[in-house]
């Protein structure tokens, strides 16, 4: 058998306004609903109001509820230079990676000097076609050019910020074990103004080298190229597939578009030259006033690159001329 049901304490208007429902002894109605002149209803404990009973007012949102309830989204942080400068680095070097190891490699071209019949040259014309090489290798290389003047002032520290600690009352002032006093020299000695990033140097070396030993694997190419079309048996083959260039509506012959290539290279390679170059004046710089030995090598091997580099520009200039005979002729 269902025994009797259990109401509410309050009323269903002051339980919807959250207030104590002030009950009057011997009434049915409450003085807060008979002062309103409003039904005074008790539903059963856990139930919903009755229907036609007064709805609580709505109260705006008091400045502690609305931290409870609403997110507030944070504005979003600009990502620090350096590390937007290695992820840029390291974009182009993975680029170059792709670039260098797609290439055929040269071990596997030992081809014996009467089998250059038409289908092997034919077969080789199909290996040496990639108009998405040359692509993205100007793509690439062009990358590093952007990202080079950045990474080299930030390398430098040319802005460092001062963090030195003049106040006396700063942990930084703190005693340490004598242990441990070395250690404090040294890092101090670290985080000094005159110090090189040789982690993100060596990755924008690191870069650059990659740029120059893909033009190897692409003056590989073209030595093959010129000797195989030299020896083959129809002297004006075998014609190996160039990118297209258009300027408007003209489009060059593909010897001529061969050679406009060559000298945007050419190009591409100048500028890193000069940037190279600017990188090692500043880091020369900086040995003068360097104690230790890690400027010293960071300088040393500025200048190896530079060699290189300077070396890849004679070949690109033969290159480009040879071309240029080519297509004159």
């Amino acid at each position: 058998m269902a025994g009797p049901i259990r109401t509410r304490q309050s009323c269903d208007r002051c339980h919807g306004q959250k207030l104590k429902c002030p009950k009057k002894p011997g009434s049915a109605i409450c003085a807060r609903c008979e002062k309103a002149g409003s039904a005074c209803v008790f539903s059963p404990a856990g139930g919903h109001p009755e229907p036609g009973v007064d709805a609580p007012p709505l109260t705006p949102p008091t400045e502690e509820t609305a931290t409870t309830t609403t997110t507030t989204k944070k504005p979003e942080t600009p990502d620090d230079p350096k590390s937007v400068c290695v992820k840029q680095l390291s974009k182009v070097m993975l680029d170059l990676d792709a670039i260098w190891t797609a290439i055929f490699p040269r071990s596997r071209l030992h081809i014996p000097f009467d089998d250059l019949v038409d289908k092997t040259i034919a077969e080789l014309s199909k290996k040496f076609s990639n108009d998405q090489l040359l692509q993205d290798f100007f793509g690439a290389a062009q990358g590093l050019i952007d990202v080079y003047p950045v990474a080299t002032k930030l390398l430098l520290r040319l802005c460092p910020e001062d963090d030195t600690c003049n106040d006396p009352s700063c942990i930084h002032t703190l005693p340490v074990p004598a242990a441990l006093r070395p250690l404090g020299e040294y890092v101090d000695a670290r985080n000094s103004p005159s110090t090189i990033d040789l982690a993100l140097g060596n990755l924008l070396l690191s870069c650059h080298l990659r740029v120059l030993d893909v033009l190897d694997q692409i003056f590989m190419l073209a030595i093959l190229c010129f000797k195989i079309t030299m020896n083959s048996p129809h002297p004006q083959e075998p014609k190996y597939d160039v990118s297209v260039v258009k300027i408007g509506t003209f489009t060059p012959t593909r010897d001529a578009s061969a050679f406009m290539q060559a000298f945007l290279m050419k190009h591409l390679v100048q500028r890193l030259r000069a940037a190279a170059q600017k990188l090692g004046a500043a880091v020369a710089a900086k040995v003068q006033d360097a104690e230790g030995k890690e400027t010293k090598l960071f300088s040393m091997q500025c200048e190896i690159l530079l060699e290189r580099h300077e070396r890849k520009m004679q070949q690109l200039h033969v290159l480009g001329d040879e071309l240029l005979e080519c297509a004159s002729g």
